[in-house]
């Protein structure tokens, strides 16, 4: 009889990619690999803190503008630069497919790409009529008016979905 799976066990497979309910050596991995990208983390903001503390003597608001740019990219670098690396050189996030169900998986990836261009799109268009609102003043009517917005909302969404079918595509590993 299988344990049901908690939330926090849900939040931590989306988080790295892992389709299949975590086992030992998964969670030990993602434990470790989390402990590490933590340390990193701390070490920052430590540093960034202190930094920021004196540079706002100075010049507060662009001091905190600069420094939730700088939080969020060095966030994105996080990411993008050890936690998913990681995850793959461990293959922690491979899928294996015996080679006659692989055509019916592929095609599941295909419409859960379609389905994830189509939800960032959605997101994307809502998260640029409220930037145009707060920095540029352009009234929700205004936005809903705008062509250009929507190709660029709907570029947005090939682009994502095709990276999500791209990257869960490469990931899938056949069984012999």
């Amino acid at each position: 009889m299988q344990q049901k799976e908690s939330l926090w066990e849900k939040i931590i497979r989306r988080f790295y990619g892992i389709d299949s309910p975590l086992n030992d050596y998964q969670r030990k991995q993602v434990n470790r690999i989390g402990n590490n990208a933590f340390l990193i983390s701390f070490g920052y903001m430590l540093v960034s803190n202190i930094v920021m503390a004196f540079l706002a003597t100075t010049h507060p608001l662009n001091v905190l503008i600069s420094f939730i740019f700088i939080n969020i990219l060095f966030t994105l670098i996080l990411t993008a630069g050890y936690i998913l690396p990681a995850t793959n050189k461990l293959h922690l996030n491979d899928k294996e497919v015996s080679p006659e169900n692989y055509p019916q998986v592929l095609k599941g990836i295909r419409w859960w790409a379609i389905k994830a261009g189509i939800e960032f799109g959605i997101y994307m268009w809502f998260v640029q009529r409220g930037l145009d609102w707060f920095f540029d003043g352009i009234s929700f009517t205004q936005g809903l008016q705008s062509f250009h917005s929507y190709w660029t909302v709907i570029l947005a969404g090939i682009i994502f979905g095709l990276g999500m079918y791209v990257s869960k595509k490469l990931r899938l590993k056949k069984r012999i």
